[in-house]
């Protein structure tokens, strides 16, 4: 009877998981394939770390584990990797971010075209901790996105202005999380790791200006699984967007002061369009502060992105974005770094503004963000007061 019922349990077990399995999404079954692979030591699972130090400070580079390119993954839908690390736990003192960048390699490095795998890759920290050791309580909740940087193709390294740098602490928990992406490659199986590197100085000095992030994204009304509404001629903001999450932990979804459910992930129709969205309130500007680098994330079929001050109808930035001939991708997109800067204003409105040209058969999946770095001169104020 104890054996009946054990092979019984066993047969219900595989059939109710094999159900669960073909039912998931591809993300889901991403995350079950991984996992076995890497337990059972089929795929690397180890990361490796180490830290060099060259003429201009320090580099720590980071190698993933590897990851199976089994499908075609649009974004949001490939395997993923993530590790939880510190800088140098052995030491409690402020280090200086200069530059991150990311690079993929492949087995199927066709023409070079390994970092094409490469969705994104995050470099987060906690806001908590960060604004908590700063003595900067009152921006935990300013600083929404526990994003720092984001890195997508097209766009692999952000480096700061020179004489510009984001503190962190040699000992404050850091995230690194990179997704692969497959748009071309339909009936190949290979294999795909990262490599990341953080550039960092270790000075206690009042040369180095630090930075802090605001993210901005573009966030448009949405209705599920309805066809989008637009205003005429087509290339008018529509009314509503469809979702192009699968589900609501990939929609990026929110609510606006209207009441609206939006989201920063939808479809966008074959054809040219544009849309835009207010940021003023993400900003949330209560006095005059100075822009010195941002970061753009988008995806394929965008060709420009830009922060456009609606106060006085200017342009502050336009990101260009180079869409790869023959295949879907983006070859190059256009960073903002200056060490004078630019200055934003607390009683002016502020939007982002998005084209996107879909010159495939089909909709697409769109995203629009920025990473806006701007000087800290609080923060700076009280590291000058305490290296006097």
């Amino acid at each position: 009877m104890i054996k009946k019922i054990s092979i019984f349990s066993i047969l219900f077990l595989i059939l109710g998981g094999s159900i669960f399995y073909f039912s998931a999404t591809k993300l889901q079954k991403n995350k079950i394939k991984h996992f076995v692979y890497h337990n059972l030591g089929i795929l690397k699972s180890d990361w490796n770390i180490n830290t060099n130090e060259d003429s201009s400070g320090f580099i720590a580079n980071f190698d993933s584990p590897t990851l199976l390119i089994d499908d075609v993954y649009s974004s949001m839908e490939g395997p993923y990797t993530y590790k939880k690390t510190m800088l140098n736990e052995n030491e409690d003192t402020l280090y200086w971010i200069h530059q991150f960048e990311a690079k993929a390699n492949s087995t199927n490095n066709k023409k070079g075209n390994s970092n094409d795998f490469i969705c994104h890759v995050n470099l987060y920290h906690s806001t908590v901790e960060h604004f908590s050791r700063m003595g900067f309580q009152d921006r935990i909740g300013a600083q929404k996105e526990s994003q720092l940087i984001t890195l997508t193709t097209g766009g692999l390294n952000v480096e700061f202005p020179k004489g510009f740098g984001y503190p962190v602490y040699s000992n404050e928990k850091i995230l690194l999380g990179s997704q692969a992406l497959n748009l071309n490659e339909k009936r190949e199986w290979f294999n795909v790791d990262y490599n990341f590197k953080i550039h960092y100085s270790k000075e206690k000095t009042k040369a180095i200006k630090p930075l802090y992030m605001k993210y901005l994204v573009l966030t448009l009304p949405y209705k599920n699984e309805a066809k989008p509404q637009f205003k005429s001629p087509i290339d008018d903001l529509p009314e509503y967007v469809v979702c192009a999450g699968a589900s609501s932990n990939s929609r990026h979804e929110s609510v606006n002061e209207k009441g609206e459910s939006i989201t920063a992930f939808w479809k966008v129709p074959v054809g040219k369009h544009i849309y835009s969205s207010d940021v003023t309130n993400l900003l949330a500007l209560n006095k005059e502060e100075t822009v010195h680098y941002i970061n753009v994330h988008a995806h394929p079929y965008a060709t420009n992105l830009a922060l456009v001050d609606t106060t006085t109808n200017t342009i502050i930035f336009e990101s260009i974005i180079i869409n790869a001939e023959h295949k879907k991708g983006i070859k190059n997109i256009t960073s903002f770094s200056s060490e004078e800067g630019v200055v934003l204003y607390p009683d002016h409105k502020y939007k982002m503004k998005l084209t996107v040209n879909n010159t495939t058969k089909e909709e697409v999946d769109m995203m629009g963000s920025f990473f806006v770095y701007f000087y800290d001169k609080e923060f700076d104020e009280k590291l000058k007061s305490e290296i006097q």
